[in-house]
């Protein structure tokens, strides 16, 4: 596994933007709706490493559930992975608790998948899989 992108929960994607780009450069490589997820993302790269700034679509939106909660910041890491499927067995197997069933649609096509942060320390984390 490999960090695919770290993703922050923000009220107002363009200024995050504009003050993501301004404090640590990089340049804006994605900009989309995930309706199943209920946001809207972009991605800032930087030196190689994805930003994924997260803006949430509706009051009903996990995000803006999140930020009315916990306030705008850190809302997850997400490792890249090869094959979903076993990675999450893998991960299951070590006490993980999954936050959903399957894997499910993420930003860029991907599959993703979350396990919740109660078991790894308070810390969201999600498996990415770019499509080949």
């Amino acid at each position: 596994m490999r960090i695919d992108h770290v993703a922050v929960a923000v009220k107002d994607l363009d200024s995050a933007v504009e003050l993501f780009t301004k404090v640590f450069g990089g340049e804006v490589t994605w900009r989309g709706r995930v309706e199943e997820q209920g946001v809207e993302v972009v991605r800032i790269t930087v030196n190689g490493v994805d930003w994924e700034l997260l803006g949430g679509i509706g009051e009903d939106s996990p995000v803006t559930r999140f930020i009315e909660r916990r306030g705008e910041g850190l809302h997850h890491v997400s490792f890249r992975v090869d094959d979903i499927e076993s990675e999450v067995e893998r991960l299951k197997s070590l006490g993980l608790k999954p936050v959903s069933e399957k894997p499910t649609k993420g930003s860029k096509n991907s599959l993703i998948f979350f396990f919740h942060p109660k078991s790894l320390r308070g810390v969201l984390l999600e498996l990415c899989q770019h499509p080949e």
